[in-house]
């Protein structure tokens, strides 16, 4: 069935089944003595809905201005008074015009509640959207700049040795031709050395007039005119080959163009749906408040993370290695202790935990006999949050990822495969994780003090800075993040030591606090039956309320 159109009392947000007539006020039943106590000229007349009377200016009739109009005529759509009643429009339909302008006060009533709280917030939403995708294509564009910029240095850096492999085989040439002429030199020099020695030694014997020695000379005149063999070169030659700028650009790579998807736009049912804030206690109940013992770290923070399992009861992290399961009565059940310290844990669907191990950047699962497995291995990124999912193929991990200045969320299967990235903004550091029934992935970063809230496909849904219109409040310092039954997002919030609950839009529904206070929570998880459980991480303490109607 569809939900009605609610008008409520102007002092609360019961039902109005009563209205003051002098002071045109929608009362409940349980606000009539506070309104009565209010001052008025006119005096008070408090009457059912159906006896309410309308203050309207008069209407004077214009063809008989003394005259003021009680009926409209249907058929000529103009008000009008007796006398046009009884004359000119006398064949025609009538209305009462108080009915009628009360019939159009009430339509302008609730269109006015459909403008303020459904078409208004879902303009601003998709208009957040729109800035969020915005920031979301300028990171992109500025990643494929940055590669095209890298694959250039490469390129440069391959023409550089492209070069230098060209200029050692010239001067590898080079090399070699020297070498061979380098040997027919030796060659050559040897026959000049031995014609030197031939004219010298003719010369003395001609000038010594020996007999004996003219007798027996030999002459070498045969084989010194024999010219050894001599090596041409056909010169080295460089054939340069330029590519043109076109071929260049086909080498270096090609854009695919960004192609355009028209989603077909959609009509808003204006039936306004129950208020969600209905669900809710005016007032937050504590249930139970105990001490975890967890000792503190370097900064005084004591309880890190909180998940719920079955049954009421949920796990427990701190400054310690032990993890801590308790009942919504804070008597501690069960423990566990880890290798090391845990910051993030989460649960699976099978009872199971995970946890984020930093000392050897892996995300290990706990087995039901207390053993512990490694189940994804994230080599130089730094795993932190932490939860999961269960989808059409299986139980989901996603878990929040740094490395230095990059910032990532990574959805892994059941056996710790990569199956999707998700992109956010290049300043949102994702810190704590969750995930509601719709499959919107809602993170925190408390260095830009915003969550930022995703779609199943990776599509930006909303961010959240605050509510400045809260009055009194310090700056907005997001820390841990769950969800309930509602799909609303719940965020912990440590500088005002409050709770914030949004609706799956964004749309800001409350703050959660406790007139005993919450001392700067961090760990939140919901235990249902309405029962939220917040960890003090400045206490040690850990409170469990109830904040919804059961």
């Amino acid at each position: 069935m569809a939900a009605q159109f609610i008008v409520t009392c102007e002092y609360c947000d019961n039902p109005s089944e009563c209205f003051c007539n002098p002071c045109q006020k929608r009362i409940c039943t349980n606000c009539v003595t506070l309104h009565l106590q209010q001052k008025s000229e006119d005096g008070h007349e408090i009457v059912c809905n159906t006896k309410r009377k309308n203050k309207y200016t008069s209407h004077k009739c214009k063809p008989h201005a003394d005259l003021e109009c009680p009926l409209f005529c249907k058929t000529c759509d103009v008000p009008i008074c007796t006398k046009c009643a009884t004359g000119k429009h006398r064949t025609h339909d009538f209305d009462d015009l108080e009915e009628r302008i009360d019939n159009v006060a009430n339509c302008m009533s609730r269109e006015q509640w459909e403008l303020d709280y459904t078409l208004k917030p879902l303009y601003q939403k998709i208009l957040e959207q729109i800035m969020f995708r915005m920031s979301t294509v300028r990171k992109h564009f500025r990643s494929l700049s940055d590669s095209v910029t890298q694959l250039g240095t490469v390129w440069h850096q391959i023409v550089d040795e492209v070069i230098v492999d060209v200029k050692n085989d010239l001067m590898q040439d080079e090399i070699d031709q020297l070498h061979l002429l380098e040997q027919e030199k030796v060659v050559f020099q040897e026959v000049m050395n031995e014609i030197h020695n031939t004219i010298k030694e003719n010369s003395n014997l001609s000038s010594s007039k020996n007999r004996a020695k003219l007798l027996h000379y030999k002459s070498e005149i045969k084989s010194l005119s024999s010219i050894p063999p001599l090596t041409e070169f056909v010169p080295s030659q460089f054939e340069p080959k330029l590519p043109t700028k076109e071929i260049l650009r086909e080498l270096f790579g090609v854009i695919k163009k960004y192609e355009i998807v028209n989603l077909p736009g959609y009509t808003v049912p204006m039936e306004p749906p129950v208020k969600l804030s209905k669900c809710f206690l005016k007032q937050p109940v504590l249930i139970s408040q105990f001490d975890t013992s967890f000792p503190a770290d370097d900064q005084g923070n004591k309880v890190y993370d909180l998940v719920a399992v079955s049954h009421g009861r949920f796990w427990a992290t701190g400054y310690s290695r032990i993890l801590k399961l308790f009942d919504s009565k804070g008597d501690a059940i069960d423990s566990i202790t880890l290798g090391h310290k845990s910051s993030y844990i989460s649960g699976l669907a099978d009872g199971l935990l995970l946890y984020s191990d930093q000392s050897d950047n892996t995300v290990k699962k706990i087995e039901s006999d207390g053993s512990v497995q490694t189940l994804i291995r994230t080599g130089e990124w730094v795993p932190k949050g932490v939860t999961s999912s269960v989808e059409n193929d299986g139980q989901k991990i996603f878990l929040c990822l740094h490395k230095k200045e990059s910032h990532k969320v990574v959805k892994y299967n059941n056996i710790g495969v990569c199956d999707l990235e998700f992109e956010y903004p290049g300043d949102h550091h994702p810190l704590y994780i969750t995930i509601n029934k719709n499959g919107d992935i809602g993170t925190t970063d408390h260095h830009q003090n915003s969550v930022a809230v995703l779609d199943k496909l990776g599509h930006p849904r909303f961010i959240y800075t605050g509510n400045r219109e809260i009055g009194k409040i310090k700056s907005f310092k997001p820390i841990s993040i769950t969800t309930d039954c509602f799909c609303n997002f719940l965020i912990s919030d440590w500088s005002n030591h409050v709770v914030h609950v949004l609706n799956g839009d964004g749309v800001f529904l409350r703050l959660i606090a406790l007139k005993q206070g919450i001392k700067e929570p961090r760990g939140l998880c919901v235990l249902g039956e309405g029962l939220l459980s917040v960890g003090e991480c400045a206490t040690g303490m850990i409170k469990v309320l109830k904040y919804l109607k059961t």
